[in-house]
């Protein structure tokens, strides 16, 4: 990416990567398989990416597991909050930084491992609220 956007603002494009790039997305498109996931796959990093995924995981689960529409509409809402979210938090971060002076070379408050299993832990409570509440009406009918 940093290949691109410096090709781009010094008027040196490697268009032998876009060219490459090109034919790859072709491929997948003639395969049937989305394009979409697989270029966001390769064009963010992993650590911005997994928010993404877990919030598909999570949808696809409810989708899966509810039984009525109202389900897979509030399933959508959790996984998509959980995309949203997490652009949000790296958001306020930058804002800490441009303002407060905020250093995230000196170290995180906690460990990545500890933030990845809030996560996943809010993504499973989000799973148990919308299946709950499926739960709750198929009783008052």
């Amino acid at each position: 990416m940093e290949l691109v956007a410096k090709g781009v603002l010094m008027r040196d494009i490697p268009f032998m990567l876009v060219f490459i790039g090109g034919v790859i997305g072709a491929l997948i498109g003639m395969l049937g398989l989305p394009i979409l996931p697989v270029a966001i796959g390769l064009y963010l990093p992993l650590s911005l990416s997994t928010s993404m995924m877990i919030g598909g995981v999570v949808y696809k689960l409810i989708e899966k597991i509810g039984n009525n529409e109202t389900t897979k509409e509030r399933g959508l809402l959790a996984s998509s909050g959980l995309i949203a979210g997490d652009a949000c938090t790296g958001v306020v971060i930058a804002f800490m930084i441009v303002f407060f002076g905020f250093n995230p070379d000196k170290g995180a408050v906690l460990n990545q491992n500890v933030s990845l299993l809030a996560f996943l832990g809010l993504a499973l409570a989000l799973i148990g609220i919308c299946l709950k509440k499926q739960k709750q009406e198929k009783e008052i009918d």
